[in-house]
């Protein structure tokens, strides 16, 4: 006879959270359905109780290092009044932070700095900043990818590196042509300097 429960799971951040969760539990012998919702945490499970039992299911969701909450017949929702209250407050906020913090960057000379960044003597330590400020996007959009498409080859029994394999050509590839793009679109225009190194930091910053 098949049973559906609905509870919580704390600790999920992200899409690779719900994927590992969802894999993990459909591996157990008599799951019917599986759904979780890595933004609230709601989760929902339908299952043969003479095959797999839900302390089995919380079971694997723990040794995932995430913690279930029984919540049956609970919705779970977000308070959307609150939220934009403090999205409204926090606002004006940021765009008084930005605009000191333009004025501070601009006494300080920082335009000059941006300006030389377009040169070709740029110092160690100025490259070395530029490039952690740029690997920065490898830890929130590269590992993500990673773990989500090597959690569901586990999922299927796999043990191959050709996933990877897929991955890093099909990267490099997109990467050098949209590069050439970019760059021989570039060339048509005269950047100035100061611009020039405004757009290596933001870029950086952003990735």
């Amino acid at each position: 006879m098949l049973k559906t429960i609905k509870f919580k799971i704390n600790g999920m951040h992200c899409v690779s959270c719900k994927t590992l969760v969802e894999e993990d539990i459909k591996a157990l012998t008599g799951i019917d359905k599986v759904a979780v919702d890595y933004q609230t945490g709601a989760a929902e499970v339908t299952f043969e109780e003479q095959k797999v039992s839900q302390n089995q299911i919380f079971t694997v969701i723990r040794k995932l290092n995430y913690q279930p909450v029984e919540q049956n017949g609970l919705k779970i929702s977000k308070t959307k009044n609150s939220v934009t209250f403090w999205l409204g407050l926090a606002i004006p906020v940021v765009i008084l932070i930005l605009l000191g913090l333009y004025l501070i960057f601009r006494q300080a000379g920082g335009f000059e700095v941006l300006s030389k960044l377009n040169e070709g003597n740029v110092g160690y330590g100025l490259i070395f900043i530029i490039g952690l400020l740029a690997g920065f996007h490898c830890i929130g959009m590269c590992g993500s990818i990673v773990v989500t498409y090597s959690t569901l080859c586990l999922g299927e029994n796999k043990k191959s590196v050709w996933p990877h394999w897929q991955y890093n050509i099909g990267r490099i590839i997109s990467y050098t042509i949209i590069g050439g793009i970019l760059g021989g679109f570039g060339a048509f225009f005269g950047i100035n300097p100061v611009f020039n190194g405004m757009v290596t930091i933001l870029a950086g910053i952003l990735m």
